[in-house]
């Protein structure tokens, strides 16, 4: 990991995404948020930006696919 790489909170990462905290941290929980983990055992999560861009573009091409 690149010491100077943002590590978002659940709620940062749900804004980007367009949905709310509870379905972030239920994705995460799930394993569907890919590069989430959990960084104590109150269970806050931490997603990698680069991890989150990966995501964001993964779902843009799957919308460009399903139009065109």
């Amino acid at each position: 990991m690149d010491k100077t790489e943002k590590i978002l909170t659940i709620a940062e990462a749900a804004k980007l995404l367009g949905m709310s905290k509870e379905n972030a941290r239920r994705l995460a929980k799930a394993g569907k948020l890919k590069g989430a983990f959990r960084i104590n055992e109150r269970g806050h999560w931490r997603i990698r930006s680069a991890d989150l861009d990966r995501l964001i573009r993964s779902r843009q091409s799957e919308s460009e696919a399903k139009q065109g």
